[in-house]
């Protein structure tokens, strides 16, 4: 459990002069994690964050106060050693990133101008929990080459990056080769 203060940010972001929070964002959050041991050389892992984040009254920005935001993050994981060679080692995962679950924006925005010149504004409500949910697909393999060397490599794939279903999906690969001397 643990409590995070943020000045001019809220949950790690900078949205930019217009659209900003600049008053002091406080994020109470706690997270869960277990590991269950299935076969002498095969675990499970998983692990749940939760987070509540408020915000004072916004000042000089078009947000003019932020409710309360409830976000969450998952994983679900298997590793398994002694796989293909003595004492290496084979993990899946499967994880959600940090997404707002609940919680909206209160914005003032210029909707028009009258005929004398003055601006015209509307106060809406915006939704920060966004439609589409991000998930990662994570596969790693570590082995040892000799006792002073080993070889990982890692891939993942992200489906809708950022929460975002328009975002194009991203595969990323890895490969690390580590000598001590």
């Amino acid at each position: 459990m643990g409590l995070a203060n943020e000045e001019e940010s809220l949950l790690g972001g900078s949205p930019g002069t217009y659209f900003g929070i600049n008053d002091a964002t406080s994020t109470w959050f706690m997270s869960v994690s277990a590991t269950k041991q299935l076969t002498a050389d095969t675990w499970l892992a998983g692990s749940f964050s939760y987070g509540n984040s408020s915000s004072g009254r916004q000042s000089n920005s078009l947000v003019t106060s932020v409710d309360s935001i409830n976000s969450q993050s998952w994983s679900l994981g298997l590793m398994t050693s002694n796989l293909l060679r003595k004492e290496d080692r084979f993990g899946i995962a499967i994880s959600q990133p940090m997404v707002v679950k609940s919680g909206k924006l209160d914005m003032t925005v210029p909707t028009g101008m009258s005929e004398d010149g003055v601006m015209q504004y509307e106060n809406r409500s915006v939704s920060m929990a966004p439609k589409d949910l991000e998930y990662d697909l994570e596969l790693n393999y570590f082995t040892p080459i000799s006792s002073s060397s080993s070889l990982s490599i890692a891939g993942m794939y992200r489906m809708n990056p950022g929460h975002d279903s328009n975002a194009e999906d991203q595969k990323i690969l890895a490969l690390r080769c580590q000598k001590s001397f």
